[in-house]
């Protein structure tokens, strides 16, 4: 086996835990079990060896994830690539932030935070906090409630769905 290293992007080479997966990661690129190509106009080739999957673009390395090993991974079920997951662009059940205002309230409380109404703004609050962190009740800007949302994480308010 070729034990070269292949080119990585930031993420992929942030994802490498240890000397062991990165030996697995190798054996992926080089001699995978599995390969084939993405859908529609990617580019990408799908790499796979045992319990590791890369994601490869012109000779790079773009993705890594560790999946589930199947009893025979040269069967013809495998062939076919594994179904994407659904992209939901307008929230659902696909997204880790809150979709809307309401939601998000939900969430600050249900991380303990306090909110209350004042006019056309929410304060939220932690107990023992000496700050608040203001909210608009009327955004005026579809990205506000994902701004409002990471504000309030980097406050030490977690509204993310895990």
């Amino acid at each position: 086996m070729d034990l070269s290293i292949p080119l990585f992007t930031r993420g992929a080479a942030g994802r490498v835990r240890d000397l062991a997966h990165l030996r697995a990661i190798l054996a992926a690129y080089h001699d995978p079990e599995l390969r084939w190509r993405g859908r529609g106009e990617h580019t990408c080739e799908f790499r796979r060896t045992g319990r590791v999957q890369v994601i490869v673009a012109n000779g790079r390395i773009i993705g890594l994830t560790d999946v589930e090993p199947s009893a025979d991974a040269r069967s013809a079920l495998l062939t076919t690539p594994p179904k994407a997951k659904r992209h939901h662009r307008r929230g659902g059940a696909g997204t880790r932030m809150p979709t809307s205002l309401d939601e998000l309230i939900t969430r600050a409380r249900g991380a303990g935070a306090e909110v209350s109404y004042g006019g056309s703004h929410l304060r939220v609050t932690m107990p023992g906090w000496n700050r608040a962190v203001i909210v608009p009740v009327t955004p005026s800007d579809w990205r506000s409630i994902r701004n409002t949302a990471r504000y309030l994480c980097r406050a030490g308010i977690n509204v993310m769905r895990f």
